[in-house]
């Protein structure tokens, strides 16, 4: 009965990005610890993820895209676009 207002929402239980677990306990801790969900496309050189959020400081959030760049590799990576979920899309300089 939930599905039809929390699919569309992308907030469905599913045991691809660790929501639909056996110990709730345990899988809270460890979401609480951080992680990075990266998503690719499957016909496309497409990398989404997520570094961060508009209210953290400017600080971190370099500090957690020098990472990125750094874990995927700088000569991997033709382009570089970085933008808030609804917001416009910004060219980064590599």
């Amino acid at each position: 009965p939930y599905a039809r207002k929390l699919g569309p929402l992308g907030l469905m239980p599913n045991p691809k990005n660790g929501t639909l677990v056996e110990n709730p306990q345990e899988a809270r801790e460890k979401m609480e610890k951080g992680s990075v969900v990266i998503r690719t496309e499957k016909k496309f050189p497409l990398i989404h993820l997520v570094f961060g959020r508009v209210n953290q400081p400017e600080k971190e959030l370099k500090e957690n895209l020098r990472a990125v760049v750094k874990g995927v590799g700088r000569g991997n990576i033709k382009k570089l676009v970085i933008c808030a979920t609804m917001g416009p899309g910004i060219k980064v300089a590599l």
